[in-house]
């Protein structure tokens, strides 16, 4: 809500639903209704879609019509885009097969845990052969939340998602899904806030269990200099959920009535809701993890068995930076120094020690192999300001 009113500029009271819509079902479950209700609490007017003209013309009729009415351009309200995270459009959409139901599904949060915000929010949608045969296709998507302002690190192994057996000391792949693991596609910015998206063919066979599946991820924020190793799981019901709205096919490229959507690729207020998707096909490959090691059983935030060096939670998201993003400004290799020209602007000079682990295009390397322009992410000790010592770089050759 607060993100809301200061991206709208809107000076009025805001209402919010419960986050199980107790609101939305009690009037209908329609996502746009209209709604009059009078100063003792009564319902005078009700529409199921919502009509700008047809709401004047009800208060003209309950209220009486004023001299000189408001139109929005008279509110000149301050409006905000959002902060801009990272780069967006890099990476193409999938083609969907067709109308796909969104499905209930629910994040696993283990008791004990620290509680790690789910700065990917994951989308499941199923064509109607699944829902109604037990056989057929499932869309899933992993989409950031706008709210975090976090991006994704592409200087590091991408997203990867496993569904396993949900029972069993040591769960193994679930078998009624294929591919049962899936790698996110390698990207060439060095952050952006896109979409992580597969299909995937689900054959349930005679059971009728959940899905679960677990997702490995980096988070990143540029402002509050961290990047965090995230895994997640989730459960996804086989049932539809009736507050996720509708999802059509995307065939050409677009999906037909999409319209400009809101932060999150919700639909726009303009026209009816059809989770608006951006043009193109998808081009990241499905697959396994490629066979490297260090997978889903190691620990938390370790993807190919590495040190947790890299991307460790700060003490504390609004402390002092711990990580720096952007491109190599200069090299002092004989006096173990570099420098970082930031994404937002600045430089930050950086110390280099005997504990310092360096990658470049995913290979172990030394200061010396780094190159002016390489994009880099410089993992370091919380600091307020000047020097810092790395305790890991992560560089890509432009």
């Amino acid at each position: 809500m607060k993100e809301a009113r200061r991206t709208l500029g809107s000076g009025f009271t805001w209402i919010c639903d419960a986050i199980d819509n107790p609101i939305k079902h009690a009037l209908g479950n329609a996502p746009n209704s209209e709604f009059v209700v009078d100063g003792k609490g009564r319902l005078v007017r009700k529409r199921a879609w919502s009509d700008p003209a047809a709401l004047r013309a009800d208060l003209e009729e309950l209220v009486g019509k004023v001299e000189n009415p408001t139109d929005p351009a008279d509110l000149e309200l301050v409006q905000e885009a959002p902060p801009r995270a990272a780069a967006r459009g890099v990476v193409k959409r999938i083609e969907l097969p067709g109308d796909m139901r969104p499905l209930v599904i629910e994040p696993l949060i283990e008791k004990g845990s620290d509680a790690t915000p789910f700065y990917a929010k994951l989308r499941a949608e199923a064509d109607s052969a699944l829902l109604s045969e037990g056989k057929g296709q499932l869309h899933i998507r992993f989409m950031l939340d706008p709210l975090y302002h976090v991006h994704w690190n592409n200087l590091v192994e991408p997203i990867r998602v496993r569904f396993v057996e949900s029972s069993g000391e040591k769960p193994g792949l679930d078998g009624r899904v294929k591919p049962g693991e899936w790698t996110g596609p390698e990207v060439k910015e060095p952050a952006d806030v896109d979409p992580r998206e597969f299909l995937a063919t689900v054959e349930l066979g005679d059971s009728r269990e959940p899905l679960k599946l677990v997702v490995k991820y980096f988070a990143c924020n540029d402002k509050e200099g961290w990047c965090r190793p995230v895994t997640q799981t989730y459960t996804v019901q086989l049932k539809g959920d009736r507050d996720g709205g509708r999802t059509r096919s995307r065939r050409g490229g677009q999906r037909p009535g999409g319209g400009r959507g809101d932060l999150a690729g919700r639909p726009g207020f303009g026209r009816r809701p059809d989770f608006g998707g951006r043009p193109g096909g998808f081009g990241g490959r499905p697959g396994g993890f490629r066979g490297r090691p260090g997978g889903f059983g190691g620990r938390p935030g370790d993807f190919r068995g590495r040190p947790r060096g890299f991307g460790g939670r700060p003490e504390s998201p609004q402390g002092p930076a711990t990580a720096a993003f952007g491109r190599v400004a200069s090299i002092d290799a004989k006096r173990g120094q570099l420098t970082v020209e930031k994404r937002g602007g600045g430089t930050q000079s950086v110390r280099i020690d005997d504990k310092t682990r360096i990658e470049r295009n995913r290979q172990a390397a030394r200061l010396s192999d780094l190159q002016p322009g390489d994009r880099i992410v410089v993992k370091h000790s919380p600091t307020e300001s000047g020097p810092v010592t790395a305790t890991s770089i992560l560089a890509r050759s432009r």
